[in-house]
């Protein structure tokens, strides 16, 4: 298509299509972006969709909340201009969630902002929508009730409209919420289940795959959470994800301490405040859990 098209939204399309399919693997495609930069031109709507992607290429490729949160705000703010709506609130929703794990003081006026009206019905129930951004921030802040029911709520709804990418991230992070009660056995019987919908649909399957070792470590097999954190880490690896190559083994959870806990009852997570120190660590909570495998397709 890139080959025939001329039309500069029919371009940048296109080359979002690429991206897209490019999952957590951003690194691999940084030669297109200059080339998606000048099909825009000026548009603020294409320049919009262009800058929500560089976001994602900060948090991925380079580790850089900062440069995420400035881009993200970028398409925002170009998104506003240009008045698409949707892609405003999804560029809100992504700032929100790096300003949330930042420790930014600007997250909970940010998350506001992007649950203002008017809403994307779609957007709204999306993994990576203003809802979503709302959890994210009550998980790091230790308000579980709070984060329970919103993450329930979530779950419910993808589960009725059929949305599988949504489902698989929902499920996981229910299960990082339990794991925080200290509801073990719940929390294994949710991160099993997120797993197997990660490794059968191609999405999320590193996030997937970290929150089920901590959760085996919690209340499973001690062996079984090892080789999931393993799982978790060549997932990474090979996809070039900066983030995840490091949040398969947080401090709790390093083979030695696991195997030291042998026969020590079930796994305790750290208390109130530690969530928001390591929690997108733990579970992948942060804003990136959305993004599939390469080749998987997304609807970011």
């Amino acid at each position: 298509m890139l080959t025939r098209a001329t039309v500069p939204a029919e371009r940048v399309r296109a080359w979002m299509v690429v991206i897209e399919a490019a999952g957590q693997a951003l690194g691999e495609v940084d030669a297109v972006f200059p080339q998606v930069l000048a099909d825009a031109g000026d548009d603020p709507r294409l320049l919009a969709l262009v800058h929500y992607q560089l976001a994602w290429r900060e948090v991925v490729v380079d580790g850089d909340f900062a440069k995420s949160r400035q881009e993200a705000a970028h398409a925002a703010e170009l998104a506003a201009r240009g008045g698409d709506r949707r892609t405003e609130l999804m560029a809100l929703a992504f700032q929100s969630s790096t300003e949330t794990l930042m420790g930014h003081p600007d997250a909970p006026a940010t998350i506001q902002r992007a649950l203002e009206e008017p809403q994307d019905p779609d957007v709204a129930s999306h993994h990576n929508g203003a809802a979503m951004a709302k959890f994210r921030w009550l998980l790091m802040s230790d308000q579980l009730p709070e984060a329970r029911t919103a993450i329930t709520a979530l779950l419910r709804e993808a589960r009725r409209r059929g949305m599988v990418e949504s489902e698989v991230h929902f499920a996981r992070l229910l299960a990082d919420t339990e794991l925080r009660y200290g509801h073990c056995g719940r929390a294994l019987d949710l991160a099993r289940e997120s797993l197997r919908l990660a490794r059968d649909s191609g999405i999320g399957e590193s996030a997937s795959a970290t929150l089920a070792s901590v959760a085996e470590a919690s209340g499973g097999d001690v062996e079984r959470g090892l080789t999931l954190a393993r799982e978790a880490a060549d997932h990474a690896e090979v996809d070039g994800d900066q983030l995840y190559l490091s949040s398969p083994w947080p401090p709790w959870a390093t083979p030695s301490w696991w195997r030291g806990r042998a026969g020590r009852g079930p796994f305790a997570a750290p208390g109130a405040g530690a969530g928001a120190r390591h929690g997108h660590q733990r579970s992948g909570a942060g804003p990136l859990a959305g993004r599939p495998r390469r080749g998987a397709g997304a609807d970011r």
